[in-house]
Parts: structure tokens; sequence; C-alpha cells
């Protein structure tokens, strides 16, 4: 086998990602890239938002900028374990207002969220938000990691073209209709992309799903396949302890897995 591999004659067929059915026509996708770029062509054609220029390009850099500041709130939601809505509503504090301070923010939230309550016994919020109780408090930490989710925002297209409004909504308009729908900043990329998802998609997890027509309009027509190359590393003794702690069974190598599993995930 490596001898072939010296050699350049050993390659990988590789299969699609996704398959979505159009208008009764079958079409292969290949992977999540290629999975966001067909649903963004799909937007395209769909929607109109303000400020934004109707290109595949424009689009694209807004559901790239969504998902980063997703990302961003996702963490602060783990570690702080306060609801996105609320993390939301206090990043758009720091565009609607001149001073901003702790106390100013409780006073802000409590008064947002009808539901939630301030004891200043133990300087909680608490209540019941969307059927889900919730209790936090307001830290200095918290305020300096949402700052900086403000900074990122206002740095960012979607503010300086005034596509985003202070309350981190924009608005989104489909072309055959008039009416206008506002949509969390959080919530867009769920919002727009299940809106123009096909009704019949199917998630490939390797060749034994496909049956033999798919795998060969998919992955082994010599006309349309894509075929990976293999070649062997220069650094082939680092690959191989890498390949030993991932297929090792001894259970004093599943802490090494963990750890490589978890510094490469994507």
């Amino acid at each position: 086998m490596r001898k072939l591999i010296e050699l350049g004659h050993l390659y990988i067929a590789t299969t699609p990602l996704f398959m979505v059915y159009e208008n009764s026509k079958r079409k292969f996708i290949e992977d999540y890239a290629a999975w966001d770029n067909y649903l963004i062509d799909k937007m395209v054609k769909k929607f109109e938002i303000k400020n934004l220029k109707n290109t595949r390009d424009s689009y694209k850099k807004l559901i790239d900028e969504c998902k980063s500041y997703i990302h961003f709130i996702n963490i602060i939601n783990k570690k702080f374990n306060i609801m996105p809505e609320i993390l939301e509503f206090i990043i758009s504090i720091y565009f609607t207002n001149d001073e901003i301070n702790e106390t100013i923010i409780k006073d802000l939230i409590v008064e947002r969220f009808d539901e939630l309550s301030l004891h200043l016994s133990d300087n909680t919020i608490n209540g019941i938000v969307n059927d889900c109780y919730t209790s936090f408090t307001i830290t200095e930490d918290l305020l300096n990691e949402l700052y900086n989710i403000a900074e990122f925002v206002d740095s960012s297209s979607l503010y300086k073209n005034n596509i985003v409004d202070d309350t981190m909504s924009l608005n989104v308009k489909e072309k055959k209709q008039t009416t206008f729908q506002t949509i969390s900043l959080f919530n867009i990329y769920d919002n727009l992309m299940k809106s123009v998802k096909p009704k019949e998609v199917y998630r490939f997890k390797g060749l034994g799903e496909l049956n033999d027509n798919e795998l060969w309009n998919s992955t082994m027509n010599p006309d349309t396949r894509k075929l990976l190359k293999v070649v062997l590393p220069e650094n082939m003794e680092e690959v191989d302890t890498i390949f030993d702690n991932l297929m090792n069974d001894a259970s004093k190598y599943a802490d090494i897995r963990k750890l490589i599993l978890l510094e490469n995930q994507k």
C-alpha cells in the first residue's frame, strides 16, 4: 500500500454530504460550505434586506458575520448561563445609552422583561422567560465580554452599513410580499436558512447510505466525480503517533483521543 501511495496511484472518491430534490430533480451537495452557498443563492432570489446589496457576496458576508456573532453569544451563554435574548438585549444597551453601569443595566433588564425580578439581597435577577426559568447575576466580567461583542458588531459591515439597528435586529422582506419582518440578529441564521431549505433533504454519512444509482451519479462517474489524491506527509513519525493514539484500544489512550478531537474540532 505504501508503495502505491509513493507512486501516486491511490485516490479517494469523495461522497456528497447532502442530496436535495428541486422540481423533481436530484442535486448533490459536497460539504457544509457548498450547502451554505446553495442556500445563500436561494436567499438572494427570495429576500430583500434593507441597506444590503442583493448579491451573493453581500449575503454571504451577512451570514458569516451573523455566525460569528452567534458563536460569541453561545460562548457567553454557556459560561454565565444567561439566555441569548437577554444577552442580546444587554448588548443593545451599549448602542442606546451614553452612560452604562451594573445598576442601569439591571434596571433596564427588569423593565424590558416583565417576568424577571431583581433581588437586592443577593443581587440576582430571576424569573421565567419564554417558559424557561432563569437566574443570573450581572458581573463586571460579563459586561466586559458583552462589550467586546458590541465592539465586534460596531466594527462589522452589519452596523457600519446600517443593516442592523440598535436593537440588534434587521428588517427582512420577502420579494413576493409587502410586509417586513424584524428578525433578531441572534436568530438570523436559523430564520433565513430554514426559510429557503428544501422540503426534501438527505444527509449522507458515508457510502453505505447511497444506493447504486446515487453512488454512480455522485461519486463514481468519471465525468463528474471528485477525487482526492493520497500523499504521504514529510512528518510520518508524528502521523504514526497520532494514528496510534486514535486507534489504540487501551483505555489509557482515551484522554489523549479526547484532547486530539477537541483541538481539531470544527
